[in-house]
């Protein structure tokens, strides 16, 4: 029907190559991996992150000296994403890719725009892919 495969480019080769970032594995915190961080949320799915939104929501320099650190600000991302998730939900409606608000480094307080997409790895595992909205 549509032939061979011409090319593939696995998650496995975008966090090598610095495309995704593993969420999972990192640590967020000073006692928890992004895994555990996600699992306590009651998210299920593996997460990554490009770079850019990673970038955009790096702790600034004043947040760290009053004790943030970056799992403080996932699991606002991962609560935003969840609520809009949920609301589709239960509306009765499906979908891959949930947009929604995420507070970034820069001050005062400003927001952007991030997205989550789930999908498939290549081992046909359930995915989750968080980026800022205009990424593809």
């Amino acid at each position: 029907m549509f032939g061979p495969i011409i090319d593939t480019y696995t998650r496995a080769q975008a966090f090598a190559d610095g495309v995704l970032v593993d969420i999972d594995s990192r640590p967020v915190s000073p006692t928890e991996t992004g895994k555990e961080l996600r699992e306590d949320a009651g998210i299920n799915l593996p997460i990554a992150m490009t770079p850019a939104l990673l970038d955009a929501i790096k702790l600034r320099p004043d947040e760290i000296a009053a004790g943030k650190n970056l799992g403080d600000r996932l699991w606002d991302a991962f609560e935003m994403y969840k609520y809009i998730a949920r609301g589709w939900a239960e509306r009765g409606r499906s979908c891959t890719v949930v947009e929604f608000p995420i507070e970034t480094r820069r001050a005062p307080y400003e927001e952007v725009e991030a997205k989550a997409v789930a999908s498939f790895d290549e081992h046909a595992r359930p995915v989750l892919t968080l980026m800022l909205a205009r990424e593809d």
